[in-house]
């Protein structure tokens, strides 16, 4: 895991770095408001660097996810989102890389999986 003023982000300087990591030529990030803002927020951001193509902000009525995971031989920390239909998963496995699933009527429609060095641990 890199330092968070080593790895690329979507997120401001005004946020913290809640989880990011390059996927090829994209990157994902989840940015969170700082502790001392007025408005609390999490937000999903995704696309090329200096380029965010999607961005999903939680809310009451758009929520996150999140999870521990145990099966035989492995673990994995998990966040998602459902967007219009479509579901956004994020697995930190202890054992294996960080990946990102979407998936549309419970078919898995694309996969990336994060570089080595990424920042975070939700």
């Amino acid at each position: 895991m890199a330092k968070s003023e080593e790895i690329e982000t979507h997120c401001k300087k005004d946020e913290n770095i809640y989880f990011s990591c390059r996927t090829g030529k994209k990157i994902i990030s989840f940015c969170e408001s700082k502790i001392n803002s007025q408005s609390k927020y999490l937000e999903y951001r995704f696309g090329s660097p200096g380029k965010v193509e999607f961005i999903f902000k939680g809310s009451s009525d758009n929520k996150f996810n999140r999870a521990h995971i145990l099966w035989s031989g492995n673990a994995a920390n998990a966040i998602w989102f459902e967007n219009y239909g479509f579901v956004y998963v994020v697995t930190d496995p202890m054992r294996g890389d960080v990946t990102l699933d979407v998936i549309k009527n419970k078919q898995k429609i694309g996969k990336f999986v994060c570089e080595k060095d990424y920042y975070g641990d939700f």
